[in-house]
């Protein structure tokens, strides 16, 4: 329950110190249950309160429709009480749950067996990917995702590296230098 609402009220647009907060703040208040199933309202409450990060008041993107998310994943999962030992047939039950696509499955499966079968494909690793040749300015994370990932399991592969501890090292550089990926996106590398 705890890597699937954590990895729900992640992603696009959502920082990681703003998924982090929002996550320990569900939780905290008790809306990760699985008994007396929280509303999409109750979270989406507790998720419009401004977040106190680095000391700004910070909002959270999208709390109406992640907080729908939550609530379906919550009920979803409080509907099956056991989880498949395939991290893949894992991912494939995930991707049923509504919200929930390749890379939110993707994270959950690589969180929860800490498996090298899965890329977590984001912005970030996409425009590395571009900048190594390894995708087209044309490949769309949305559409293209199993190919794109099948690539970057592959290379990884081939560098003898496990895809993990490359793509959470790719993750962190190209999060940490925004500027000079712009100017390398742009510049055409």
């Amino acid at each position: 329950m705890d890597e699937v609402a954590f990895c729900v009220l992640g992603g696009y647009g959502i920082k990681a110190e703003i998924n982090l907060a929002a996550y320990h703040r569900v939780k905290s208040l008790g809306l990760l249950r699985t008994s007396d199933l929280p509303s999409a309202s109750e979270i989406e409450s507790a998720l419009s309160e401004p977040f106190e990060i680095e000391g700004k008041q910070i909002r959270y993107r999208f709390p109406s429709q992640k907080s729908r998310y939550l609530a379906g994943a919550i009920k979803q999962l409080s509907e099956k009480n056991t989880i498949s030992i395939d991290p893949l047939e894992t991912r494939r039950w995930l991707l049923s749950f509504t919200g929930i696509g390749p890379k939110t499955a993707s994270w959950v499966v690589r969180n929860v067996y800490s498996t090298d079968q899965v890329a977590i494909i984001d912005v970030h690793l996409h425009r590395a990917g571009i900048l190594l040749g390894l995708f087209s300015p044309n490949d769309s994370i949305g559409k293209d995702y199993f190919d794109m990932e099948k690539r970057f399991l592959t290379f990884a592969c081939n560098l003898g590296v496990p895809a993990s501890k490359l793509d959470i090292l790719i993750w962190n550089v190209m999060r940490d230098h925004p500027l000079e990926v712009r100017n390398a996106m742009t510049e055409g590398y």
